[in-house]
């Protein structure tokens, strides 16, 4: 905007109030300009951060399971190996037996609970089992003369799934992680890493696994293993895991697990979309991290985010989001009230031998079609049919 300067009358009131009007108006026009262009150039930067992890989920990779199904059985013998996890090798007989143990830590029994857990694991090999559990959390540390196996007890009740779909992030080893997770896990891990020296561990081959909110309890420790106990996993192998941590330690935890931490989803599964979004501000969404493998429809699908959240200074790196399907807010209000219902129309139920996931959750899968996928037993059947031996070892182990 322009104005002749020379035939304006400086002293006259009309004409100050004249120029201050012109200036105001140039200068909100030139401010839209600058808003337009902020707005731009950080949409731009946004696009480029989340870019990484958007082409990664587009470019991954869908296998096929062709090949001759083998029936597994659970084998101790592989735990006593090198974890090798990768989309042409995916770790079935690794998988089947730490599934299997994950299902057999939810049986209950009528009476007699620890000669039954102890006869049951024992008849896979194992010399020291031990059962520890306090405020509702149960894990079991099971040893014997070349490994050490920790598998925490997933979801078995109502109030668990509510810590599984919401809490508040607490600060935690340079990041955000989720208060309830963390708080479940604070209730067993003095007695664990206590026992797990008693077995000693730290000369042994470790595994840890879990399944729903056992495999969020199982990725926190295995973590806190390197950098809080001394300890070194072989591997941390989860299934149904949900959402744990922010990106800050996200990337630390893919760094430290890298190689090591395996995520198995089966099908429509909806609880790794948990938790919902957090509606506070300066709170990031919860990340997964890690390679997973993703059973559907006779195909599965591999990614590995832990080679983009453990990329070194200038090469690229994790954005906020995982490219993986989260639950909205509207789509969890929802769930919340069909669980409710679901919970008010729930008989007494009991255990029988063998049944694996709590009869709570059992219930509340056969209400609620978005469980059904979560059952431990149907990952272990999942794992079961879709066992392969036409390509690689289906071992997914390496001697050393």
């Amino acid at each position: 905007m322009k104005w002749n300067r020379e035939k304006e009358n400086w002293t006259s009131p009309l004409s100050v109030l004249v120029r201050l009007y012109k200036i105001i108006v140039f200068l909100l026009l030139a401010r839209v300009r600058v808003v337009w262009v902020i707005l731009f150039l950080l949409s731009v930067s946004v696009g480029l951060l989340f870019l990484p992890r958007l082409l990664s989920y587009w470019n991954r990779d869908v296998v096929p399971i062709d090949g001759v199904l083998e029936p597994l059985q659970v084998d101790l013998t592989v735990l006593g190996n090198e974890l090798i996890a990768t989309k042409d090798n995916l770790p079935w007989k690794v998988a089947y037996t730490l599934a299997s143990i994950s299902n057999a830590a939810y049986e209950e029994w009528p009476s007699d609970q620890a000669e039954c857990d102890k006869r049951d694991f024992n008849c896979w090999g194992f010399k020291n089992v031990l059962s520890i559990e306090n405020n509702n959390q149960c894990a079991y540390v099971l040893s014997n003369d070349d490994i050490v196996v920790v598998a925490f007890r997933g979801s078995d009740d109502w109030e668990d799934y509510k810590k599984d779909a919401w809490c508040f992030q607490k600060p935690c080893h340079g990041g955000r992680i989720h208060d309830g997770f963390l708080s479940a896990l604070n209730d067993v891990k003095k007695d664990i890493v206590s026992t797990m020296r008693t077995h000693g561990a730290a000369k042994k081959r470790i595994w840890i696994t879990g399944h729903s909110l056992g495999g969020a309890m199982a990725v926190i420790f295995g973590y806190e293993c390197i950098v809080k106990h001394n300890l070194s996993p072989t591997g941390v192998v989860t299934f149904g895991q949900p959402r744990c941590f922010d990106r800050p330690l996200g990337d630390s935890v893919g760094k430290e697990l890298k190689g090591i931490y395996v995520r198995f989803m089966n099908g429509k599964d909806i609880v790794p979309w948990l938790p919902p979004p957090i509606p506070l501000p300066f709170r990031a969404p919860y990340i997964h991290s890690g390679a997973r493998y993703l059973f559907f429809d006779g195909m599965y699908d591999f990614i590995d985010y832990s080679t983009l959240c453990a990329a070194p200074p200038g090469e690229e790196k994790a954005s906020f989001f995982d490219g993986e399907k989260r639950i909205s807010s509207e789509q969890y209000a929802d769930l919340e009230r069909r669980i409710l219902q679901a919970k008010q129309s729930m008989p007494k139920l009991t255990m029988a031998k063998g049944t694996g996931t709590g009869t709570s959750i059992r219930w509340l899968a056969e209400q609620i079609p978005e469980f059904r996928d979560h059952l431990m037993e149907n990952y272990l059947s999942s794992i079961e049919r879709n066992a392969k031996t036409g390509s690689g070892t289906g071992n997914g182990v390496g001697s050393l």
